[in-house]
């Protein structure tokens, strides 16, 4: 999937396409390669998403794009998509669009947090600034703001009140009532139930995790002597 030119010391350049991370040593990429990569015909229109006010670029073919300007360049497929925030309908032409986006579109305040309804009584999803939903999916995607609240965190069957937006494993630690002091003594930190970027996974040490309320956590010692 990635292109790796093993005789360049140029650092991979990241690129997403449809919401999808690629990355290259070569710092120009045509628009049929670019296609290559996710199967796109080429009969198909492809679209550099480029900040407002100004226009998205279109990409053709033959078109070539410098990977090595500031940020990570976006491409994507223009589509008709609708949506709604706050019961306010909106269109895009983009496949995938982030919180910060929703955010700005919807005139979402700093003190409230983006969710996308979720119906059948299951919990609401929280959107982070920086995740990517796909509003291609079947049914029309609708976003809801709430005010913050004071979240809380479980810990080994134990709720804990934070109002930071990330913990680290040492911190995850603490709260368990466990100390790190002990060399003989190893840490496994597993969580669940996390936001939409990390929903689940294992936090090791020295790492920190986006939290997310009524997220779990569960610590397991282990006796190394």
């Amino acid at each position: 999937m990635n292109t790796i030119d093993k005789n360049s010391d140029m650092p991979p350049l990241k690129f997403l396409i449809d919401g999808e991370e690629f990355s290259t040593t070569q710092q120009y990429i045509t628009g049929r390669e670019l296609k290559d990569k996710k199967n796109i015909p080429y009969s198909t229109t492809l679209y550099l998403a480029i900040s407002r006010p100004y226009e998205d670029e279109l990409i053709e073919n033959d078109s070539r794009v410098n990977l090595a300007r500031p940020d990570i360049e976006q491409f994507f497929v223009k589509k008709k998509l609708e949506y709604s925030i706050n019961g306010k309908d909106f269109i895009s032409y983009k496949q995938f669009i982030t919180g910060n986006e929703i955010r700005k579109t919807g005139n979402v305040p700093d003190n409230h947090l983006i969710y996308l309804d979720n119906p059948d009584d299951w919990d609401d999803i929280l959107i982070g600034n920086n995740d990517f939903v796909d509003l291609a999916r079947e049914g029309k995607e609708k976003f809801i703001s709430k005010p913050k609240e004071k979240n809380y965190i479980i810990v080994n069957g134990t709720n804990h009140f934070w109002d930071k937006e990330y913990i680290s494993f040492e911190e995850v630690i603490s709260l368990s009532g466990h100390i790190m002091s002990n060399p003989n003594t190893a840490f496994t930190v597993a969580f669940e139930n996390g936001p939409l970027s990390n929903p689940e996974g294992v936090l090791t040490n020295g790492k920190s995790v986006q939290v997310k309320h009524k997220m779990i956590f569960y610590v397991t010692a282990t006796d190394k002597s």
